[in-house]
């Protein structure tokens, strides 16, 4: 099983199984070889759990956005609406995506959110949780530093 990620640096879990180890490759001089990186991006997709859905807030700037990153990790079918209530059918109902219920939620860095999606974040992860409620599954937040000059990542929008 290959990552969906060209480089593992920027699967959304990378930071964090970096911090756990101590960022092992970013402190030493190594080199890791392509096969090295399946292998690791099997391990960090492993770590998401079943079916994980990962929404990194920082990197969403509209909610087409949002859909664009979160249906296909869903494996929705084309004609998937891009609004709360299609979200609510198939996190909640279900049997309409081709990655089936429970999913395991990662949301990251929501508290770096675009203000302006301040409300849409609140009605999806309370959809997730509907979701988890109805089906199992699992809900992670993880959420960087307070401090942001002191974070080694910029913000795309």
């Amino acid at each position: 099983m290959r990552h969906p990620y060209k480089h593992l640096e920027t699967h959304p879990l990378w930071r964090v199984v970096c911090d756990a180890l101590g960022c092992l490759v970013e402190n030493q001089d190594l080199t890791l070889t392509t096969a090295d990186q399946n292998v690791i991006g099997f391990i960090v997709s492993k770590a998401a759990g079943e079916n994980p859905i990962l929404i990194d807030w920082l990197n969403i700037c509209s909610k087409d956005e949002f859909y664009n990153l979160v249906l296909p990790q869903c494996e929705a079918p084309s004609w998937h609406g891009r609004n709360l209530d299609a979200l609510n059918d198939s996190w909640v109902a279900g049997d309409i995506n081709g990655v089936k219920l429970p999913y395991s939620f990662w949301f990251i860095n929501g508290l770096q959110i675009n203000s302006q999606l301040l409300d849409f974040r609140a009605a999806v992860e309370e959809i997730a949780v509907n979701s988890i409620e109805e089906n199992g599954g699992q809900i992670h937040r993880v959420e960087e530093e307070a401090n942001i000059s002191d974070l080694n990542f910029s913000r795309k929008c």
